[in-house]
This record gives structure tokens, C-alpha cells and sequence, in this order.
């Protein structure tokens, strides 16, 4: 069975979207929150970045840095600027 809330609104003013694999996590919030109790659970931290980080991380990834920017640019001037005649017109 899966149980999810929609969202949950702390007195601290944080929402969270919660979702329950089994029944027994569900059924434990429930009652922990009409007894007004808090239910800890031990979520294991995911491995390498995650969230924001990790988005940032993969947009960066797409795009090449200053020094390879340069040196594509260097190649380009040198295949097709350099080989262009120039007339100087008086």
C-alpha cells in the first residue's frame, strides 16, 4: 500500500511533500499527529549530491570552461581566419 500526504505545513513555516512506501510509516504519522507527537525516521543521506547541488552540477557539465572555450576558438581563427587574402585599399 502506498500513502502519500500532500503536503504538511510545520509551525516553522516549512512544507514538505510526504510520501510512504508502506502502510505502517502512514499509519504512524497519522496517529502521531492526532496524538500531536512527531514521528522520527532515519532517512540515510544519498550518496554524492543531491537536490539543487546536483542540478547545478549537471547544468555546469553541458558547458565547457574558459580554457577549452579558448582553444576552440584559437582553432577556428587559425582554419578560417588565417588563410583569408586581405586588400588593403588605399
Amino acid at each position: 500500500m502506498r500513502c502519500e500526504l500532500e503536503s504538511s505545513l510545520h509551525t516553522a513555516q516549512i512544507s514538505a511533500l510526504v510520501v510512504f512506501e508502506q502502510a505502517k510509516g502512514c499509519a504512524d504519522a497519522l496517529a502521531a499527529a492526532a496524538a500531536g507527537a512527531t514521528v522520527d525516521y532515519n532517512v540515510p543521506e544519498p550518496e554524492g549530491p543531491y537536490g539543487v547541488k546536483a542540478w547545478l552540477l549537471e547544468h555546469q557539465a553541458q558547458f565547457p570552461g574558459n580554457e577549452v572555450l579558448g582553444a576552440q576558438l584559437d582553432e577556428w581563427v587559425r582554419c578560417y581566419h588565417l588563410p583569408t587574402k586581405y586588400i588593403v585599399l588605399d
